[in-house]
This record gives C-alpha cells, structure tokens and sequence, in this order.
C-alpha cells in the first residue's frame, strides 16, 4: 500500500528518459494545448476534440482511432492526458515489483503501447503481451516497440470478447489495465444507468446500501475471459476512475461475485496532477482468482480514508486519559495482540494492545503510571502496526521487559494475511 522505496527518483528519471526516446513531452495550459493541435493536424485534431465533448455530453464515441491517426498525435494526446497518470502508476508498479524475472505480463487497453514499452524496457527478463480493439493503436504500439529495440513485448489487435487461443492457451503471472475497465463495463459511460456501474444515489452510510449487482451476459464473458487470463495464481492490476467508495465497492463486489477477490493491503491510491493542474486520485486495485476474503463497505472507506489517517494531521494519537479510555471502551472491540511489559524498577506495568473495530485497527497503549494514548489506522496496514512493537521494545529495552504476550492466529487470517506470515508474525512477537 504505501510507496516505501528510497528509489522514486531514479524510477522517475528511468520513466522520463523512455519518454524523451518516445517523443513525449510535457503537458500544457488546455488553451494552448487545443490551438497549438489544431494549427498542427488540421481537422483530425478538431474532430478529436468534438469526440472528446460529445463523450463528456454522455455520447457513446471512440476517439481512439482518431488520436492514433499517426505517432506525433498519439504522443501529443498522451503528452496532455495520460502522461502524469502512466508515470504515477510505472513508479508505483516498479516500487510493487523491484524485481520481475520471467514472468509473463498482458496488458488490457494497452492503447499505443507507452506502458507496456516502460515494462518491457525495465524488466528485459519478461515477457509482455499488449492487447487492444484499436487497428491503428497497435500498429503505433509496434513502432513504439521498434524504436526502443524492444524484442520481448508483441501487441494483438483483441479485445475481452474475443481473445483468441494463442492468448488464452497459458495464463499470465500479472494482467493489467489502466483505466479500461470504466469503459468496458460501463460502455464508456460511468453515469450510464444501463452500464454495470451506474452511479446510484448514495444511502445514508455506505453499509446501508444494497451491494447485491447482477451483470448482463456479455460483461459475464468478459470476467471468464479475465480468470482465463490469471489462471489460479495471478494478479489482477486494475487503476481506474472509481471516483468515490460506491463506486469502488461495486468494483469489489462484482469481482467477488465472479470468484475474483481484491487485496487491499497491496492495492493503492494513485494521486497525480490532471491536465487541468487539479490532483486525481485513481484506485489501484490488485485481486486474484480463487478464494479470497470479502471485503465490506468499512473496508472501502478505511482504503480511500487512509491517507487522511496515517499522514493527515485529523488522527493524532489521543493521550488525553480519560478520552482515550472512553474511546476504547466504545468499540466493538476484537482484539489481535497484547503485550504486557513490566517495569524494570518494579513500579507498575505498561500494556500494548492492537484489535480489529470495524473497518479500522486500534492501538490502545496504557500504564499503571497513568498513561493512556488511542489511536486509529486502516486495517489493511495491521502487519506493519505491529512492526512497531518491535521498534517500541527497542527503545524501552533499558526501562520494561516483556512478560505475557498474545496473539490471535485466526483473525489475523480473517485479514487475508497467509498462515507462514502469521508463524512469523507470532515467533518475533514472542522474541
């Protein structure tokens, strides 16, 4: 979930020097971008620009095989509209997977080709399939390919529908598309009522909803399809313009209803400027075939809540004893851990406690000293909570010891954490 890596910048550096091969430049002021397109293209340019206001006004039109006429449009739309986004996903990509020795990667909506040629150019080992419904795409995504001496990635003219043998014959160790599927179970249209995530009007809460979605036959074929392409043991990479918790969750639960369940330990919220200088914020979700936990609606808000709560200044740790005790006498407490530590000088006793309350992981941390300090986090982030008793222990090494610890194996498989990780979990607790 968090971007952790001390190599951002030179993952940042990597990305614009294949733009720099690519021919892709900055992005620009919309004024300027629209005239500066219209003096150099002519009237492929204004007929791209009418297809992009007519799918604003809810028209159902395909401007891709206009922006693939030829490389220098291509690049100058991707410039403008896709550039930020594809770097933002590629560092979080290269972040998620510092190393990726033959495996086999396809891309759905692959477009032009931009992604998949960082790919391909940043892990020569493997191997990438791009796969797209758009002629001209793919024939730009070649020459893309050729230019950057690519020999380790080919792109199909396919689409979910029609994905052909040599496709399907073996599946893929990752899938991934980039804001593809809005578009391909919606028809483009989010705000469609007749699409698979017709926006709804809200309910009170997001619990109170109904999540309950039937899909048309056509969108079931298309999920067989995915599941054919990560077979039992890939991985789904999904970013896409879920632009708020319903949206996500309707995401979600219609994966789950097909057998396809999200991780959201390692999924992730992108955040990039827009062309309009404006910050969007695009889910990155990562699911597998299979068996899976469900995720609820507390899930959902937790993952789109957490920056606010790790790095926002709304949750600071509450140290005021007596809220801090009301707090946590207030939740519907399931508690994961606890350890008892008792003081060298043989004053008292300190009790660390970590627990499950709905959507969010507590941390409740008293002393007989009258010390009391709550605080919560997204319960997705629980292994790395409780990586800091380690660190806490360690600065309290020369004042408490360790007495009595606890550890509930079962709930923290109930977060979809695998059994070899809670043993390890549960061995350097009890260190």
């Amino acid at each position: 979930m968090k971007n952790t890596s001390n190599d951002g910048s030179s993952s940042a550096k990597y990305i614009e020097g294949v733009y720099r091969e690519l021919g892709i430049s900055g992005s620009q002021k919309p004024e300027s971008f629209w005239r500066q397109l219209t003096k150099k293209f002519g009237k492929i340019a204004e007929e791209f620009g009418d297809a992009i206001d007519a799918r604003a006004s809810g028209i159902d039109v395909n401007p891709y095989v206009l922006k693939n006429k030829n490389i220098e449009l291509a690049n100058s739309v991707f410039s403008q509209f896709d550039r930020a986004k594809t770097k933002a996903f590629s560092t979080w990509f290269f972040d998620a997977y510092p190393e990726l020795p033959a495996a086999r990667v396809v891309e759905i909506g692959c477009d032009n080709g931009v992604l998949l040629s960082l790919l391909a150019k940043r892990y020569p080992n493997s191997e990438f399939i791009g796969i797209d419904p758009c002629d001209s795409a793919i024939e730009l995504a070649n020459h893309r390919a050729l230019s950057l001496g690519l020999s380790n990635v080919k792109f199909y003219c396919a689409d979910l529908s029609n994905l052909g043998p040599d496709l399907t014959k073996k599946p893929f160790d990752i899938v991934v598309a980039v804001t593809v599927f809005h578009e391909i179970f919606a028809n483009g249209l989010i705000g469609d009522c007749s699409g698979l995530m017709a926006t709804a009007v809200p309910s009170a809460s997001i619990s109170s909803g109904t999540h309950d979605f039937l899909i048309q036959e056509k969108d079931q074929e298309k999920f067989e399809n995915i599941k054919k392409l990560i077979g039992i043991n890939g991985s789904l990479i999904s970013a896409d313009r879920w632009s708020d918790q319903y949206q996500l969750l309707r995401w979600i639960k219609i994966c789950e209803q097909q057998g396809i369940f999200v991780n959201l330990a390692e999924s992730h919220l992108l955040e990039f400027s827009s062309p309009f200088k404006e910050l969007e914020t695009l889910p990155v979700t990562v699911l597998r075939a299979g068996q899976g936990r469900s995720v609820s609606p507390l899930d959902v808000l937790s993952f789109f809540g957490y920056r606010q709560l790790l790095y926002g200044d709304i949750n600071p740790a509450l140290k005021h004893p007596v809220l801090s005790e009301l707090m946590y006498e207030a939740l519907n407490r399931q508690m994961i851990v606890k350890k008892n530590y008792d003081y060298l000088d043989g004053s008292g006793i300190e009790i660390l406690e970590y627990g499950l309350s709905g959507g969010v992981v507590y941390r409740y941390r008293i002393s007989t000293r009258g010390f009391r300090e709550f605080q919560i986090f997204p319960s997705f982030f629980i292994l790395e909570l409780i990586s800091e008793v380690f660190v806490f222990e360690a600065a309290r090494a020369d004042v408490a010891r360790m007495s009595t610890e606890y550890v509930d194996r079962d709930m923290l498989g109930s977060l979809g954490i695998d059994a070899t990780t809670i043993e390890k979990v549960a061995a350097d607790i009890s260190r």
